[in-house]
């Protein structure tokens, strides 16, 4: 019968767009309105329309992204900012992910020294304007001391959340992933992936909060990447698929010795768009301190090791081990590289180096900021965002202070904005603290807006945080 109904409809409207060129029909939309009242198909949120036995070449599944970039009119770019709860972040991992469900989901560890991990998360769709937005909530205790957290998002139902930690007794650090499940809003038991990633310094004191150790990604394939900081002082790659049903995972390859000399650390993956080539940055200190870059084409070798960094950069063993350095890293449509270090031409410098595939140009920027964090929108806009600081150039004094939120924006094929106020240090608490952005290549959601995490410091004290949540 629906066939029949169809067939008329056809003939009808295209009798009419013969016979009547005053009256203009649009067949598309009338076939999708009739299609999306019709019981024989499913109808999702989004408008589109998946068919069970008809036209499944014609009429497209739903795409991953649950909305489409809004006309410029719609999206209203200013600082929006609100507490979460208990938790830290650190630059060089990704902690905020917007699933299929439009939902925002924030991990962290509950504090310096603490075995929890926190989960956060946005119980409705849509963009949160109050801290009563993210009323959901949960949490696991590890056997060890949370140092670093870092979530990967497969696009569909499991985060990745990869948790590096150090043993109670300072002895050693070891690296897991808890699959946490956007269904249920529950983390699945845990997977370890190195059981003795790293021997801690000599004198056994612990790594403080921002000792980058871990960085994740899930590329167009479905396979899950992960970078860390492993035995010897080296960074380690791994790969893998997974298997939801039996949470297990099946090791593809690796562990592969991503740098040749040693030590180093502060490692952060980035996967490209373009072609699904695994980039990963670090920070060496083989020699002189220096950003270096690795890259691994789909289908061949690890490439040549690549010096980023044309300036000084800064490191320090105080409180960890270079605990206000990144990098940070993201890789736009077109291929090229996009990453931020701080210099130690002057203590706090931004520098801001890319690449489209061949070497690296390297230029400090008029701010200065600890941990900058770098990401991008729908439009190519790229933004920067850190603290303030006393020698920026800029003529916003609220980014003269590392107790404010700040962030510098590029538009495409423009230049550098000046270092812009974002938040203002409250009462409870300032920000002079490691912003983590939001962005990855599957299971990007609502590209057309800046979503990041900080924390708040309390009383002074970096062993009482609050997670704060930004959009731009």
């Amino acid at each position: 019968m629906k066939y029949r109904t169809l067939l008329w409809l056809v003939f009808i409207m295209c009798f009419m767009t013969t016979s009547a060129f005053a009256i203009s029909i649009d067949i598309n939309n009338l076939l999708k309105n009739w299609l999306t009242n019709s019981s024989a198909f499913d109808v999702f949120p989004d408008g589109k329309v998946n068919t069970l036995d008809f036209g499944k070449a014609i009429i497209p599944n739903p795409s991953p992204t649950p909305s489409t970039l809004p006309s410029s009119s719609s999206v209203v770019h200013t600082p929006v900012w609100i507490e979460v709860s208990t938790g830290f972040t650190d630059v060089t991992s990704r902690q905020i992910v917007r699933a299929k469900n439009d939902r925002v989901y924030i991990f962290g560890g509950q504090a310096e020294t603490s075995r929890v991990l926190k989960a956060y998360w946005t119980t409705n769709s849509g963009l949160p304007t109050t801290s009563n937005n993210f009323n959901g909530t949960t949490q696991v205790t590890d056997p060890n001391m949370v140092v670093q957290t870092d979530a990967a998002y497969d696009g569909n139902s499991t985060i990745f959340v990869s948790v590096y930690t150090q043993t109670t007794t300072n002895s050693a650090t070891v690296l897991r992933i808890y699959p946490f499940d956007i269904s249920s809003n529950t983390f699945k038991t845990p997977l370890t992936i190195d059981a003795g990633a790293l021997s801690l310094p000599p004198s056994g004191s612990p790594y403080y909060l921002g000792s980058g150790g871990v960085s994740g990604m899930f590329d167009k394939t479905g396979i899950f990447h992960i970078a860390y900081w492993s035995s010897g002082n080296n960074i380690s790659h791994r790969a893998y698929t997974y298997n939801v049903s039996t949470n297990t995972l099946i090791l593809i390859s690796g562990p592969t010795q991503i740098n040749i000399l040693g030590p180093a650390n502060h490692p952060h993956l980035a996967i490209s768009p373009l072609d699904n080539s695994v980039t990963i940055a670090w920070l060496s200190q083989a020699a002189t301190p220096q950003i270096l870059a690795r890259t691994k084409l789909v289908g061949s070798n690890w490439g040549s090791i690549q010096t980023v960094s044309n300036a000084p950069v800064w490191t320090s063993n105080n409180f960890g081990k270079n605990v206000d350095q990144g990098p940070s890293m993201v890789i736009d449509s077109t291929g090229v590289k996009h990453l931020t270090y701080m210099g130690n031409d002057s203590y706090g410098h931004i520098h801001y180096a890319t690449s489209n595939g061949g070497s690296w140009t390297d230029v400090a920027l008029p701010a200065y900021s600890h941990d900058p964090a770098i990401t991008l929108d729908a439009n190519g806009t790229l933004y920067i965002f850190g603290h303030g600081h006393s020698l920026s150039t800029t003529q916003d004094n609220g980014c003269k202070s590392d107790r404010n939120m700040c962030f510098l924006k590029k538009p495409a094929g423009e230049s550098w904005s000046p270092q812009t106020l974002f938040a203002a240090q409250q009462t409870q608490g300032h920000f002079d603290a490691s912003p983590s952005v939001k962005w990855s290549v599957v299971g990007w959601h609502r590209p057309e807006y800046a979503e990041f995490v900080w924390f708040r410091v309390n009383g002074g004290s970096y062993a009482n945080t609050t997670i704060m949540y930004g959009r731009y």
